[in-house]
């Protein structure tokens, strides 16, 4: 399953085709179906051109996919995310309501790209239960249950930039 944004210059709507001069998209999900632990779809990408981030493209892509699911009867959508990056955090957990479902320390191993730059790939997996009370009140943008952690440390803003700048912090 593959859904994308395009840019709203990126097609020839009046020719009711695709430009060959067209923007790249704006941004695109993929996912694919598992079975481990019941029927659902592992969204293993859902990714926003870095310009165009803020404007509600990454929920809009998770929305789709998640009318896309529920259309042929899957329940659950599943994912990791990098715990460190506050966005996706809030995108995950508060806008869309999804829940924690584990801590993978190092899940991919060491990702030497231009976004992970050499750091260690810990995530958090998450379940998004599309039927659920929890998404039904995140997606109505109502208050969630109140949350309780022991511990833990806060997250940098842009912790993208700190790990770009200086990877030893």
């Amino acid at each position: 399953m593959l859904v994308a944004v395009p840019s709203p210059t990126g097609a020839d709507a009046a020719a009711g085709g695709p430009d060959a001069t067209a923007d790249p998209p704006l941004g695109a999900a993929l996912g694919f179906l598992g079975w481990e632990g019941g029927l659902h779809v592992h969204s293993h990408m859902n990714a926003v051109d870095p310009a165009a981030r803020g404007r509600g493209i990454g929920v809009a892509l998770k929305l789709r996919q998640r009318a896309i699911c529920l259309d042929h009867g899957i329940d659950e959508v599943r994912w990791t995310y990098d715990p460190l990056i506050r966005r996706n955090a809030r995108m995950n957990l508060v806008r869309l309501g999804a829940e924690v479902a584990a801590y993978r320390p190092d899940f991919y191993g060491e990702l030497r790209d231009a976004i992970s730059g050499g750091d260690r790939s810990d995530r958090f997996e998450v379940r998004w239960r599309l039927a659920s009370p929890r998404v039904a009140r995140a997606l109505e943008r109502m208050p969630q249950p109140a949350w309780h952690a022991e511990g833990g440390l806060p997250l940098v803003a842009d912790f993208e930039a700190v790990r770009a700048a200086d990877r030893e912090a």
